[in-house]
């Protein structure tokens, strides 16, 4: 009989877990200036970039994002929880997912908008 768990932890290389979309790649890169000698046939450029895969440290963005989610990944095992504010429960045979109330009507209100 099988039972699942909703868990989280590990803050090792925080910022470093997230992903940035494919479509922020753009504003994630880095222009380097690539050393004479390193220049060839296959890189006669005078720079190069680096892109970002995942959230780079040090950068302002990084530590808002993960702070907003830091307190997430810390949740102890459980059969439910709260997880970016979505409300997960897990049973042998399903996995719900809903809000609260509050949020809820929230969302609600801005739909009428």
């Amino acid at each position: 009989n099988r039972q699942y768990l909703l868990w989280r932890g590990d803050h090792k290389d925080a910022y470093r877990q997230f992903p940035i979309s494919p479509t922020d790649h753009s504003v994630a890169s880095i222009r380097l200036p690539v050393p004479r000698e390193k220049r060839g046939p296959t890189w006669p450029h005078s720079s190069g970039y680096y892109v970002h895969l995942r959230l780079p440290f040090g950068a302002r963005g990084s530590m808002l994002h993960y702070s907003r989610i830091k307190e997430e990944k810390t949740m102890l095992p459980a059969v439910e929880g709260k997880l970016l504010g979505i409300k997960l429960t897990i049973s042998p045979s399903a996995i719900t997912m809903d809000v609260d109330e509050q949020r809820r009507q929230k969302l609600q209100e801005q739909l009428r908008l």
